[in-house]
């Protein structure tokens, strides 16, 4: 299932598996370009949690790219100066947005690539947290 979690994980996935995936929708697909990657910048907004209240914090340099998968619309945006990235997500969320039975094999491809990044990415956070940890003074047996 294609949920935010998903697109927080693939924009931080590898380039070159992103790369693999769109080469493999690029073999069975005709892709054109809607929105050309360009440059941008978007508002980051926070929660101030005292008085709960928004606020703007800045903003934030992005590449923004726009495409179409056979009929399928994908968008794709990444906080940085990379426009291969923008376009392979953009192609990866046509596909995962498509309702077309040819990309359910795909789908299934990359959603399985997404749940092993997932798991890669969750014991990078447990072995720096254990990193972090072994340079926590304990107070209480300090004398």
């Amino acid at each position: 299932m294609y949920t935010v979690d998903s697109t927080k994980i693939l924009i931080n996935m590898n380039l070159e598996k992103l790369e693999k995936i769109y080469s493999m929708i690029k073999d069975t697909s005709s892709i054109s370009i809607i929105k050309e990657p360009n440059l941008a910048t978007v508002m980051v907004r926070a929660n101030e949690s005292v008085k709960n209240t928004t606020f703007n914090l800045g903003e934030i340099l992005v590449t923004e790219c726009s495409v179409k998968v056979d009929e399928s619309l994908g968008y794709g945006i990444v906080s940085e100066n990379n426009n291969k990235k923008a376009i392979y997500l953009a192609v990866i969320d046509a596909v995962l947005h498509s309702n077309n039975s040819k990309f359910d094999e795909l789908k299934n491809y990359i959603n399985k690539s997404v749940y092993e990044e997932n798991l890669r990415y969750e014991q990078e956070i447990i072995d720096e947290f254990s990193l972090i940890n072994k340079t926590k003074v304990q107070f209480n047996t300090m004398d």
